[in-house]
């Protein structure tokens, strides 16, 4: 009875040790590496794969992850899978997320079928797709800087000095456009057109007599067109003298005093120093012009430019009309600044774009200048100005601009008081 009893005691052990022995097996998946092969997938990011993950083949799971190996460029994946399962050479492996609460997995992405498949320890390309958690990651620090953003428009629109500050600015910018509407009520602006285009016919006639090499003109016809340039040049200083007389001084000083204004309730909004005030403490404000009648020898026409400067120290503020595009139209606007009694720069709007000007005064008589311009299309000019009588000026300006058929040298007089 004994001895049955250790037969029935052999007998189980035996079993449970080829049962432990086959679920070793199936569990540790020896036999598939045997009979298998060895795949490594190479992954730049692996978004949370953990070790054991199930490996998919067009779907179907096949197998699962035996190893994970992070290194300082790469962290490699690596499976075996049966030998009966045959996958194309260059085909990639993929992380995917399964479904919202599953676990991330590897999918084998099988490459075209062309004959040849991979062996035994091959390397395949890996890349992390977007998952769930990367997506909600990235809202979450969206929805961070959203709120922050939103916070600090809160905080700048609710501040009652800043509403109290642009009542202000826009207050002084209704009185600055009242006195500048008053300006050009009173007509000046168009007397001096008028003038300016007599003077640009006097100045074509000109430049058609010097063009014309077969012409007879003597220098005495020339002389005469000169002159009648000269009286209309003169017509429109006597139309800008009453621009600058006293009244209409007062009347700049005012707008220049309002800008100021302005300018200082900004200044003091976002933290600036409190300082005298420049207009106040210069003084006294100069007005002077300058029109210039140029023939552009490359393109066979001739163009005017009269500008307006006033000035208050070293600053200085230019604008000015011209036809140079063939419309007459207000085509620049510049704020200046003298650095020495040599140097001179200018920024804002130069024929009509954003640009930026340099005038160099080496003599009393001769000044060199350099714009550029419309920085979309890098247009530039560069002049010179030579001083031949009292306010009358010989220039000379080469111009590189694409709204102009051809770069070229342009030659004219110009005339300034």
């Amino acid at each position: 009875m004994k001895q049955n009893k250790n037969i029935l005691v052999g007998i189980f052990t035996f079993f449970m040790i080829v049962f432990t022995g086959i679920l070793i097996l199936w569990q540790t998946d020896i036999i598939r590496k045997v009979q298998g092969y060895s795949v490594t997938g190479e992954f730049v990011h692996i978004g949370g794969l953990l070790d054991g993950a199930v490996v998919r083949y067009r779907g179907y799971p096949v197998v699962h992850v035996t190893s994970i190996k992070p290194g300082p460029e790469k962290i490699e994946v690596s499976f075996f899978v049966a030998k009966n399962i045959i996958i194309p050479v260059n085909s990639t492996v993929k992380i995917l997320f399964d479904g919202l609460v599953g676990e991330n997995y590897v999918s084998v992405e099988p490459a075209t079928d062309n004959g040849s498949y991979i062996k035994d320890n091959a390397i395949l390309r890996g890349h992390l797709a977007s998952d769930l958690a990367t997506f909600i990651d990235l809202g979450s620090q969206n929805l961070m800087h959203s709120e922050a953003i939103l916070t600090t428009v809160k905080k700048i629109v609710t501040n009652p000095e800043l509403v109290k500050n642009l009542n202000s600015i826009i207050s002084n910018i209704y009185l600055v456009t009242n006195q500048l509407a008053k300006q050009v009520k009173n007509g000046n602006l168009t007397t001096i057109i008028t003038n300016i285009n007599q003077s640009t016919s006097s100045l074509n006639e000109i430049l058609y007599n010097f063009k014309d090499k077969t012409s007879k003109h003597s220098l005495i016809s020339i002389q005469k067109e000169i002159f009648l340039l000269v009286n209309g040049l003169q017509k429109i200083e006597k139309n800008i003298s009453t621009i600058s007389s006293q009244e209409n001084s007062n009347k700049i000083k005012n707008i220049l005093t309002n800008i100021e204004n302005s300018s200082e309730k900004v200044s003091n909004y976002l933290g600036a120093s409190k300082k005298d005030s420049l207009i106040s403490s210069i003084g006294k404000l100069q007005l002077s012009t300058q029109t210039k009648v140029l023939y552009d020898s490359t393109n066979n026409n001739g163009y005017f430019n009269s500008d307006i400067e006033f000035k208050v120290g070293k600053y200085s503020l230019i604008s000015g009309i011209s036809n140079t595009y063939g419309e007459i139209k207000l085509m620049n606007f510049q704020h200046g600044y003298q650095i020495n009694k040599f140097l001179k720069t200018r920024l804002g709007i130069i024929n009509d774009a954003e640009g930026i000007g340099i005038d160099f005064h080496p003599y009393q008589k001769l000044k060199f200048s350099m714009q550029y311009y419309n920085f979309d299309e890098t247009n530039y000019t560069l002049g010179t100005k030579y001083s031949i009588y009292n306010s009358v000026d010989l220039e000379m300006l080469y111009k590189n601009d694409t709204k102009i058929t051809n770069p070229g040298i342009d030659v004219g007089v110009s005339y300034q008081f």
